[in-house]
């Protein structure tokens, strides 16, 4: 069984526990996407981000009604170039950034000592004044990877580094929605650069307000599996682990079920329902708000590891079964 579980500390500034938990996890090949179609106003739908620190690519050029959460997921790269990071967290509004993706694994494009990470949070990340997430690690249970890792990054801190949030990140075999399909690895998790992306920029229609800098950690989860039983109990297991903290959920689906969109449906249709019903999970992204052409033309990997049935969109561009349920 083909599982992903990452946990992240996310305390965002909006109160989502009054306007709603659901997210849009958007890839960077969504141009062709409206996200306001999910956004019907009620106020479910309240995030979308992209993976990267520019803004989302979208039909309209704005993001539809949502706050947009900037990602600075690798070490430096083109498309999420450090000396923009400041300007764009800046010009877009941001309250809340994330930082290094995977940089615990030694296979990851990512990858630096737990010391070179805590000098480069230092340099690159302290300096924004907005909700901050230490590097996305892995839940590997190797001796140096992982939490253990982590463990090593937050003593080479050496308590100058601030931040708000944990991430843990867990690995698979197929491609990042975020990012290159000339570059693969074993993950996918917050981020993927991809090296010949067209910049893009806009300004937000929405955003998150911001709020004091703080110490505290909220964990944020990834998930793919084949139940709703194991999709809980994982859930669960991030709250036993950090029971006073809020819970994120960035990415989560089926492992392409042999009932497709059927199953999808009725696997977020309960998952929704419980989440929404959980104090404790904040903010909730599904895999994926793209099409099932998009998707196919782009990331292979991702059509063959979870199927094109937990789309959100439609071929015509309009919500599918499952993102029928974002309402």
């Amino acid at each position: 069984m083909l599982k992903l579980a990452s946990f992240v500390a996310l305390a965002m500034s909006v109160s989502l526990a009054q306007a709603g938990k659901r997210g849009l996890a958007w890839p960077w090949f969504n141009a062709p996407l409206d996200p306001g179609v999910l956004n019907n106003g009620d106020g479910e739908v309240v995030a979308i981000y992209d993976w990267e620190t520019y803004a989302p690519p979208t039909s309209t050029g704005g993001t539809g009604g949502l706050g947009f959460i900037g990602m600075q997921g690798c070490i430096d790269c083109s498309s999420s170039p450090l000396s923009e990071l400041k300007a764009r967290a800046s010009a877009q509004g941001w309250a809340t950034v994330f930082s290094a993706n995977e940089p615990d694994l030694p296979s990851s494009a990512a990858y630096m000592t737990p010391s070179a990470a805590a000098t480069w949070y230092i340099n690159n990340i302290n300096p924004l004044a907005i909700k901050k997430a230490l590097p996305a690690v892995t839940s590997s249970a190797t001796s140096g990877e992982g939490l253990s890792w982590l463990q090593q990054m937050i003593s080479a801190c050496a308590g100058n580094c601030y931040y708000d949030y944990i991430n843990l990140v867990s690995h698979s075999y197929f491609e990042i929605p975020g990012g290159c399909p000339m570059e693969r690895e074993r993950s996918f998790t917050l981020l993927r650069v991809e090296r010949h992306r067209p910049r893009v920029t806009a300004s937000l229609p929405l955003r998150l307000a911001s709020s004091p800098l703080s110490s505290c950690a909220d964990p944020l989860q990834h998930w793919y599996g084949t139940s709703y039983a194991d999709f809980q109990s994982h859930v669960q297991q991030a709250h036993s682990l950090f029971p006073d903290k809020q819970i994120v959920i960035t990415e989560f689906a089926l492992t392409n079920p042999a009932g497709g969109a059927t199953d999808q449906a009725a696997f977020f249709k309960q998952a929704f329902s419980w989440l929404d019903g959980q104090s404790y999970v904040e903010l909730y992204f599904p895999f994926v708000a793209t099409s099932p052409s998009l998707l196919q033309a782009n990331d292979g990997g991702a059509v063959t590891n979870v199927g094109t049935g937990s789309c959100l969109y439609t071929n015509a561009g309009g919500p599918s079964t499952v993102g029928n349920l974002m309402y």
